[in-house]
């Protein structure tokens, strides 16, 4: 029943109009009966007091009969003071049982006989023997008090008053009879009460009836094209496109219908639209991931049935988010918009030129910086010449409102049927295959391997584990000392960051810092650095050596983040660490992305008192135009001159970097000095700072501090 009335209307109506019926008729019943029990209570009370009025009366008046008899009867006795004939009278009187007193006095209201033989009260007041407060005594009257009535007639001869004759009669014969005539009349008033509440109870039910008749036709009548609407919505529901709302009404269920008609044809009209941006992505046109996904599944399919091969190619875009965050998501949109245009006029010259096969090749958007191509594959060398014509694609800059947005892309491939069978395997092999693109060095394409899984989980591991490692203190750094060369004796020193994994040991720098570079987690990382070394500078270093100064690799996201910029502010004033003795090192490489935003990050550190240096020098763009421009404090040389060039040679290379260094007036420190013959040679080229495996390899703090003020070379 419940769910009957959830789910209809039609019976919801009905039972409420029932119910308020229901309720008011029985709110009248018990009205009725209330009211006729107090009707019937003052009827019975009414007629009992007039029963009562009524025997009284004729009581009174049968007593007053009496008494007037009465004293006629005593005239001529009274008068001829005849006593025995009194008596006589007065004696059958006293007889019945009725009668209380009987007294016959004088004018003087004195006592001439009680009705005794004895005459025991001859002479004496009335008022000493009949009831205070009867007050007439001799004027015809009958007065009830208490349970009798009392009588007095006056005795006259002529107008004279001779005197009167009182005597007192009892109701209790009348009292009877009220009784009777009450219980009577409350008998028959009882019936009829009874009759009125069963005409009531009658009248309620054939209303409650009725009432349940009318509310289920007019509840139906009302929600019938309800009924009809929520048919055909139904209909509509199952996709029945020729299904109309229109009722031809023109009461509010009209309206009603006319606007679901309205609806639908709006819904049939936008049905197209909505299929396309469920299927399409909005930005570019391309298809997105769902319609890829049932796409890819088809394609398998044919391919399985008519025994083709398939490539899939994975497209992310490098460094997208420096775009997005250097010009703003407008201008990011655009250039999304233009790699989707020479992309899709990449498939149409590579089905011209017969290297996508016989089917249309597919273009996806899967969301961010992220596509797909996926075509029929013709050969291999067809699937590496049109990976090869995609990379090509990102060598041109984006042009827009006269700024030029370079952009280039890696790309992971993955075969049908020899690297997998079902869609899924194929987009999570592609994925996999452009992360090893990435990793290789980016702007290039890989195909996917089997090995390349390994890689992806050790890629996994870094990025599920680094935040477990900050917290729980799997990290630390290391020191390796920088050497004054003019005093031999330690002037600074580099922190190294390190790991020891719980599960896999000591994993080195170079295994998860790039990973962690491409995460949004390098910034919770770099500041981590930042907090452990500037508390090592305050606690440890610099009360030992005030004057040392502690160089921190900092990745080039914090070149292109402001929140990253201010946050190792933030720490270095919030652990008091003199700027002076903090050295900021960045490579060639990661200032060059965006040299606006590096130049106005490097003078913000620079004027809180920050020195930066340049990593790497001479591995990267080289530029010497930056070296004037940007605000750089120093030079750090690439360990490869020294490595490979100098084995104990001269080396113009270096010694050009190191000139250029001190006619610009900064400093320089050679990187990766191992033998006692590269050291030797860069004293000769005048090098003022070096560090390396032969002057200190990294080590922990407290053996740093032992070595501070340490000669260390001759």
């Amino acid at each position: 029943m419940v769910a009957l009335l959830r789910r209809s209307i039609a019976t919801r109506y009905g039972a409420i109009l029932m119910l308020i019926t229901f309720g008011t008729s029985s709110a009248l019943l018990v009205f009725s009966l209330y009211v006729l029990q107090g009707v019937y209570s003052r009827i019975t009370i009414a007629g009992q007091d007039a029963i009562e009025t009524s025997m009284v009366r004729q009581v009174s008046r049968d007593a007053l009969l009496l008494g007037e008899t009465l004293a006629n009867s005593l005239l001529d006795p009274v008068y001829l003071h005849d006593f025995s004939q009194i008596q006589g009278i007065l004696s059958q009187l006293k007889e019945r049982t009725e009668i209380g007193y009987i007294y016959v006095y004088d004018a003087d209201r004195r006592i001439l006989h009680d009705g005794s033989a004895d005459l025991l009260s001859y002479g004496e007041p009335l008022g000493d023997r009949v009831p205070a407060g009867l007050g007439n005594h001799f004027q015809p009257g009958a007065r009830p008090l208490g349970e009798y009535l009392h009588v007095v007639y006056p005795i006259k001869s002529g107008s004279v008053t001779l005197g009167a004759v009182r005597f007192s009669m009892s109701y209790r014969a009348a009292q009877t009879d009220i009784d009777n005539a009450s219980r009577q009349l409350t008998k028959t008033l009882g019936g009829l009460r009874q009759e009125v509440k069963l005409v009531l109870l009658l009248g309620f039910v054939v209303l409650a009836l009725f009432t349940l008749a009318l509310s289920v036709a007019v509840s139906r009548g009302l929600t019938r094209p309800l009924k009809e609407l929520a048919a055909r919505s139904r209909k509509f529901r199952a996709h029945d496109d020729c299904i109309s709302f229109s009722l031809g009404r023109e009461d509010e269920v009209g309206e009603l219908a006319d606007a679901l008609e309205q609806m639908r044809l709006r819904v049939q009209s936008s049905h197209g639209e909505v299929s396309r941006l469920a299927f399409h992505d909005p930005l570019t046109g391309l298809a997105n991931r769902r319609l890829l996904q049932q796409e890819l599944e088809q394609m398998l399919l044919d391919c399985k049935q008519r025994g083709k091969s398939l490539a899939m190619m994975f497209i992310d875009l490098d460094h997208f988010k420096q775009v997005n965050d250097g010009a703003g998501h407008d201008v990011g949109d655009q250039v999304l918009k233009v790699v989707a245009a020479r992309l899709q006029q990449l498939v149409v010259d590579a089905s011209l030129d017969g290297l996508a096969g016989d089917t249309k090749p597919l273009i996806a958007r899967l969301g961010g910086d992220e596509f797909t191509l996926v075509f029929p594959l013709c050969d291999s060398v067809c699937t590496e010449t049109l990976a090869q014509r995609v990379s090509e694609l990102f060598v041109e800059p984006v042009s827009l409102d006269g700024q030029r947005y370079s952009v280039s892309a890696s790309i992971g491939i993955t075969l049908y049927p020899e690297d997998g069978e079902t869609a899924q395997d194929m987009m999570r092999h592609a994925d996999i295959a452009m992360y090893a693109a990435k990793h290789a060095g980016r702007h290039q394409y890989c195909f996917f391997r089997q090995e390349l899984k390994s890689q992806l989980q050790d890629h996994l591991m870094v990025l599920q584990g680094i935040d477990a490692a900050i917290s729980e203190s799997q990290l630390f750094l290391e020191y390796q000392p920088i050497f004054d060369l003019q005093t031999n004796q330690i002037s600074g020193g580099e922190a190294l960051i390190r790991w020891n994994h719980p599960e896999y040991g000591l994993i080195p720098p170079g295994r998860f810092i790039p990973i962690v570079e491409d995460s949004d987690r390098i910034e919770a990382l770099t500041l981590w650095v930042m907090e452990c070394s500037c508390r090592a500078l305050r606690q440890h270093i610099l009360p030992q050596m005030p004057d040392f100064k502690l160089s921190l690799n900092v990745s080039g996201v914090a070149l292109q983040s402001d929140r990253l910029r201010d946050g190792i502010l933030e720490i270095l004033l919030r652990e008091r660490v003199p700027p002076r003795n903090l050295r900021i090192e960045i490579t060639e490489t990661t200032m060059m992305r965006n040299i606006e935003k590096c130049a106005e990050t490097l003078q913000h550190w620079q004027n809180a008192g920050l020195r930066v240096l340049i990593d790497d020098f001479g591995t990267g763009y080289s530029s010497l135009s930056y070296l004037t421009t940007l605000p750089i404090d120093g030079l750090k040389v690439d360990r490869s001159f020294i490595s490979n060039q100098l084995p104990g040679s001269y080396c113009p290379v270096v010694e050009a970097i190191l000139a250029l260094s001190k006619s610009l007036g900064i400093q320089s420190i050679a990187e990766g000095v191992e033998t006692e013959s590269q050291l030797q040679a860069l004293r000769e080229m005048k090098a003022t700072h070096a560090q390396g495996y032969l002057l200190g390899r990294p080590m922990a703090l407290d053996k740093l501090l032992e070595r501070l003020g340490e000669v260390e070379v001759g």
